[in-house]
């Protein structure tokens, strides 16, 4: 990590860009009241950085549909303890599956949300929109 020893700011802004990927399992949670109102943005950085998901959010979000499709972590209601506690023994005595969750990761992200990807749908809407604001009346 660099940084200037004169100002601590520095130190602690280029810290808090790698601590969200600075370990093997990722929390991402949504409160019943606020699914469907926000996606976490951390989802991005986590996936980007190779590491397993660990989903905590209603049953109908759509983060739980994502972690079984990516095949990179696994996904629990709230206020299910036991269930992540048990998640998290799992990769710690199985370390193949952690990193091949952490590698599936990786891929989902890289098959799905890079720039390139991103600008391409950006361009579809504005598209799709541009479209369907046309008056084709005017011509007939």
């Amino acid at each position: 990590m660099k940084y200037s020893k004169s100002d601590d700011r520095t130190k602690i802004l280029i810290f808090n860009q790698y601590s969200l990927t600075a370990c093997d399992i990722s929390l991402i949670s949504i409160a019943e009241d606020m699914e469907g109102v926000v996606a976490p943005s951390k989802l991005y950085s986590t996936l980007a950085g190779g590491n397993v998901l660990g989903v905590i959010s209603p049953e109908t979000s759509f983060l739980n549909q994502l972690v079984v499709k990516a095949q990179c972590g696994e996904s629990f209601r709230n206020g299910d303890i036991q269930g992540l506690a048990n998640f998290f023994l799992k990769l710690y005595h199985n370390k193949e599956l952690c990193e091949q969750m952490a590698y599936n990761a990786r891929e989902y992200f890289c098959d799905h949300f890079t720039k390139d990807i991103a600008i391409d749908k950006y361009a579809n809407v504005i598209d799709k929109i541009c479209l369907n604001s046309i008056d084709y009346t005017a011509s007939k």
